[in-house]
């Protein structure tokens, strides 16, 4: 250990009371400036030597390299015991790697990540099991645990559905570590991107801090030489430039399902509300992050919306817990019943206006009114018809977990679906 303090007088004047060697002069001379406040000095180095030390003297250590691991560990206890700023640390790594120190971290945040590696949390949360027959969770890999008079609650008698809830906070971090963001265009006339959107700005305006905003997309496939199915829920930041918004290493997955058969209704509403506690997590209280472009590794908290979906009409269905749209009330953006018409040898559901009548459009509001009428108490002697409550709830099966966001709505957040309105909806002649 150090037994000896030199302090330095940052203003580097003729008065400076710093021990300098000069060839010019000789030793007298240097010691002649020694002042009292030296001798204070010394009396502050003698009672800090009589502290505990940071670092004790083991001999396990003098026959053998130090790990990163044990550097980045007593970089930080430097750190924690003189105050030290995180860029202090990088310099320190620098240094470290000038004198060849074998093992030495490469900076700051090579440091916190040897660190807290090892006692963050896998991705992956906890993973929900529900029986294929009563769709209910269960306890239990091998059976049904819920329901007491399924048919498997002695034993699963096809694949359960398993889904796997993935941590999207440390997925975001990531990315945004190692990415720089973009911002709207200054000019409110001129959409280029997503963020350029009035809708965007006004969510802009009436947030205070740091936020970005998510893409949604859900979807599913079948693997029919195993009888599988795979269903994934991911996630893109917005304020990524789209050169790299989309590839593999900047998409956050939220969740995956496996079973024999893809998800019903009851089942992904069950799965969403794990995933959606997270994100009402992120909305609110945000995620620290050091931004790639902060000179100082300076932590910064940004908040997380999410704000839109693209999704096929048949994963928009699932995820809203709407009727299919093939069925009556199945448009997902206005509440037309719809009318089935002969197509070919077959029939198909189309949404007509024939009346030239005002379409009222479903949003959170039509949404919540549904839910009301869902959830309305009833009793024998005044029972609604099963007809006049689905008539009200236009479609909607049930709750959507998706209402507990801000700015996402039930309804209008989902994006048009191209491929079945249009590829394979009204630009197809040949069904005719």
């Amino acid at each position: 250990m150090v037994k000896g303090i030199c302090k330095t007088d940052s203003n580097f004047d003729d008065d400076s009371k710093e021990h300098v060697y000069d060839e010019q002069s000789d030793e007298d001379s240097i010691n002649d400036e020694t002042t009292d406040n030296d001798n204070k000095e010394d009396e502050l180095v003698d009672n800090d030597d009589e502290e505990d030390e940071l670092f004790g003297h083991d001999e396990d250590y003098e026959n053998r390299n130090f790990t990163q691991n044990e550097i980045a560990m007593a970089l930080s206890l430097l750190k924690l015991r003189h105050s030290l700023t995180s860029s202090c640390i990088t310099n320190f790594c620098k240094l470290l790697k000038l004198l060849r120190v074998q093992n030495s971290p490469s900076d700051f945040r090579h440091v916190r990540s040897l660190i807290c590696s090892p006692y963050t949390s896998t991705i992956f949360g906890d993973a929900l099991i529900t029986c294929p027959s009563c769709h209910q969770i269960s306890t239990d890999t091998n059976r049904c645990s819920t329901t007491k008079d399924c048919m498997n609650k002695d034993k699963f008698l096809s694949n359960p559905t398993v889904n796997h809830v993935l941590r999207i906070e440390p997925q975001i971090q990531s990315i945004l570590e190692r990415n720089y963001l973009i911002k709207p265009t200054k000019d409110e006339n001129s959409i280029h991107d997503m963020i350029d959107a009035s809708f965007y700005r006004k969510l802009f305006n009436n947030e205070t801090g740091f936020a970005i905003t998510l893409l949604m997309n859900s979807d599913g496939a079948v693997v029919k030489s195993i009888s599988r199915s795979i269903w994934i829920t991911t996630f893109v930041i917005n304020e990524l430039p789209t050169s790299v918004r989309f590839k593999r290493e900047n998409v956050i997955i939220g969740m995956v399902s496996l079973g024999s058969v893809k998800p019903n209704k009851t089942e992904m509403q069950l799965f969403l509300k794990k995933l959606v506690k997270e994100l009402v997590h992120l909305e609110q209280n945000g995620l620290q992050y050091t931004p790639i472009s902060s000179p100082i590794y300076t932590d910064q908290t940004i908040r997380v919306f999410v704000i839109a979906s693209t999704c096929d009409k048949p994963a928009a269905s699932l995820l809203i817990n709407h009727t299919e749209a093939g069925g009556y009330y199945g448009c997902i953006h206005c509440k037309i019943i719809g009318e089935n018409v002969k197509v070919g040898g077959g029939n198909a559901r189309v949404f007509l206006n024939a009346n030239n009548d005002e379409i009222e459009l479903r949003s959170n509001g039509t949404y919540d009114a549904a839910i009301a009428l869902l959830e309305r108490p009833t009793t024998k002697q005044k029972r609604a018809s099963i007809t006049s409550v689905n008539d009200g709830l236009y479609g909607l099966r049930g709750s959507c977990a998706f209402r507990a966001l801000k700015y996402f709505d039930v309804y209008q957040s989902f994006m048009s679906d191209t491929l079945h309105t249009l590829y394979e909806g009204a630009m197809v002649t040949n069904r005719i």
